[in-house]
């Protein structure tokens, strides 16, 4: 049996329109993370919650 591939995401996801606030899915662009320390996809979300700004 394999183990469960490692999401990453970054601090600013909760803040972009792509984040898909899912436990098993990070975002609809990059739904296992992104491998690097940036997004070149991420757009900030107007309407994010300001707790999760």
């Amino acid at each position: 049996m394999s183990e469960p591939s490692v999401k990453r995401k970054l601090s600013e996801c909760d803040r972009c329109i792509f984040y898909a606030h899912n436990p098993h899915l990070v975002c609809t662009n990059h739904p296992s993370g992104v491998s690097g320390d940036a997004c070149s996809d991420f757009q900030c979300d107007p309407t994010a919650d300001l707790e999760e700004l």
